[in-house]
């Protein structure tokens, strides 16, 4: 068999023995194998584009046995350089390297993979038709980005805040998914449809509309079940109150009334002139002889002035300090069996509440109990007697 190469020039550049083909207007360079271009290496001037153009078959640049290539492998050790670099020096349309998948790509196909160094294990990863992202992993169906590691997260930050103005999401080596957002304040700003609907902020949620109401909804039970929505409240993690709603007059079973709930203290409703009165009436500090009797009911209210010490970005205020107050405070069932003794008419029941095996209250049966006393009556008869002497 003979090769042949034809050129113009076969020329000596360095006079150190090294060749070089000099080709002249409208000339190529090519390499054929079994009568097929393989390489074309052309001039400015050919039908074909400036410069190499690589036909059927591979392309290998540092090694011969890239297994895992079909068209060009570039295999070298490039110590503390890289191996290959991209740029468009035109500064009016400066586009970088474009990757295009074939026109027919099926879905879940990596159009740019990014592995480790046998493959194994996938880095970043682009998969065709859908665009689909995974970084850690390759895409799973269903989500657009995933990101897989020990600890995954994703960080979006300011260019000129300096590390201090930015948010991440992701999740902790111990498994808690999370939002954070370290800077100053840890402010997160809620926009919908172009409103400012919401913020979290260092100590609490706002919920606003610039129209409309504001409104915060708990909905349980909405295909199924038999929980109930509630809202618990804690200090230093002990439960200190809540609310629940959609249970029975117990709170201990379903139904259609809401309860306000205090373990550890007394509810109180705290008005705008400093009152704060007693909602869950069987406060009888203020007394002097005690409750009355079992069950009784005591008002009791608290006139407090108060000295504002420091409010938040929204003005409301989470300092302030008690100046002076009053109170007013009354035993109620003491007073209505005092009308009871003045009129002789029953107004205060008690009695046992009979409960099912479920819990729940069937029946309340009163103690029978009746008013003695008339003290009204009696007068009426002592100044009718007097009167008919």
């Amino acid at each position: 068999m003979t090769s042949t190469i034809h050129a113009d020039k076969i020329m000596n550049y360095s006079g150190d023995q090294d060749s070089g083909v000099d080709l002249q207007t409208n000339d190529q360079v090519k390499i054929k194998t079994a009568n097929t271009d393989r390489i074309t290496v052309t001039d400015a001037t050919t039908t074909i584009a400036n410069g190499l153009n690589v036909g059927t078959g591979k392309v290998l640049i540092g090694t011969t046995s890239e297994s895992n290539t079909t068209g060009l492998g570039v295999v070298k050790a490039g110590g503390g350089n890289f191996i290959a670099r991209f740029q468009n020096t035109t500064s009016g349309t400066p586009y970088g390297v474009s990757i295009a998948e074939p026109s027919s790509a099926g879905a879940g196909y990596p159009l740019l993979n990014i592995a480790s160094h046998d493959g194994s294990a996938t880095r970043f990863r682009v998969d065709s038709s859908t665009g689909h992202v995974g970084i850690g992993t390759p895409p799973v169906s269903g989500n657009t980005v995933i990101v897989k590691d020990t600890a995954p997260s994703m960080m979006f930050e300011e260019t000129s805040s300096g590390g201090s103005k930015r948010i991440a999401m992701g999740v902790s080596s111990a498994g808690t998914p999370f939002i954070s957002a370290e800077q100053s304040g840890g402010v997160i700003d809620i926009f919908l449809t172009g409103s400012h609907t919401g913020r979290f902020y260092s100590h609490g949620l706002v919920v606003q509309n610039q129209t409309t109401s504001g409104i915060i909804q708990l909905k349980a039970n909405v295909s199924s079940g038999v929980g109930t929505p509630q809202i618990e409240l804690f200090r230093s993690n002990v439960f200190q109150g809540g609310l629940e709603a959609g249970i029975n007059s117990n709170a201990n079973g379903g139904g259609n009334n809401m309860a306000i709930k205090s373990p550890q203290g007394e509810v109180y409703a705290i008005d705008s002139a400093g009152n704060s009165t007693l909602l869950s009436p069987h406060n009888f500090d203020y007394i002097p002889d005690g409750i009355s009797e079992t069950g009784a009911w005591a008002y009791k209210s608290d006139k407090l002035e108060k000295e504002i010490l420091e409010r938040d970005e929204t003005k409301k205020v989470i300092k302030e300090k008690v100046k002076s107050g009053t109170f007013i405070s009354a035993d109620m069932t003491k007073v209505i069996r005092q009308v009871e003794k003045l009129t002789g008419e029953k107004l205060i029941y008690k009695g046992t509440l009979e409960v099912n095996e479920d819990g729940e209250v069937s029946k309340h049966v009163d103690d029978g109990s009746t008013v003695k006393d008339n003290i009204i009556a009696d007068l009426i008869k002592r100044i009718e007697a007097l009167e008919s002497k």
